[in-house]
């Protein structure tokens, strides 16, 4: 049976879910008002953010594009950040867990250089076919709207 994870260190459970509460809710923000921000579509999004690309045009001289990926990029990093924390919290938590279970014994296989575990190669193969897809999904858009908008030629 697993250890109890909010009973071992409550502070970083607790701080890790915000995190990634947080973060989930940022990447899900950021990405609702991406085609707003950086392809012109309209729809209803949140005044703010509006208002915002609005006063960074006025004040900064941007274009609309460059002012919706500076919103675009001041929602989606911090996302990316809490993520990070998020993760490195969680396995803070695993690496003290699986050292009070352990109690410390050392084998020979623990000597030996550390290998990749199973669970871990696949993790990082799924992380990077999402990454793909996400790249994938983002140029087929901007491809979409480059035909959607680009006239056609007729003489």
């Amino acid at each position: 049976m697993e250890a109890d994870r909010f009973g071992h260190n409550s502070m970083h459970y607790l701080l890790g879910m915000l995190c990634l509460i947080a973060s989930l809710s940022l990447f899900a923000f950021s990405f609702f008002v991406f085609p707003y921000l950086v392809f012109g579509w309209h729809y209803s999004v949140p005044d703010v953010v509006s208002i915002f690309s609005g006063t960074l045009q006025t004040a900064y001289d941007l274009t609309s594009t460059a002012a919706g990926w500076l919103i675009f990029l001041g929602i989606f990093l911090p996302a990316v950040i809490l993520a990070v924390i998020a993760d490195i919290l969680s396995n803070k938590i695993d690496s003290e867990i699986h050292s009070v279970t352990s109690s410390n014994m050392e084998t020979e296989l623990d000597k030996k250089p550390k290998r990749m575990k199973v669970g871990e190669k696949e993790s990082k193969g799924l992380f990077w076919k999402i990454i793909l897809i996400v790249v994938l999904v983002f140029f087929a858009s901007q491809f979409f709207q480059w035909a959607l908008t680009t006239a056609p030629q007729i003489e």
